[in-house]
């Protein structure tokens, strides 16, 4: 049982994992666009698993959140 519930686990452990891979071009490009002037970033982008990644003019950084609730609600 404790074999099972352990591959059960990497498994979903893995995709998630693939899902944040494929999300990080992305990522990598709203922040390279941090630095041009004048220039207004906001990327909000969803990485498997409830976890986001946003990117937004005025922080040098990348927000990672475990949820995320959009600013009009």
């Amino acid at each position: 049982m404790f074999l099972i519930s352990s591959l059960t686990f990497h498994v979903r452990l893995s995709r998630k994992w693939a899902f944040f891979c494929q999300s990080l071009s992305e990522i990598n490009i709203a922040v390279q666009q941090l630095d041009e002037v004048g220039r207004e970033v906001k990327l909000c982008t969803h990485i498997g698993g409830g976890h986001y990644a946003s990117v937004t003019s005025g922080f040098r950084c990348v927000d990672f959140r475990k949820w995320f609730q959009p600013r009009d609600l």
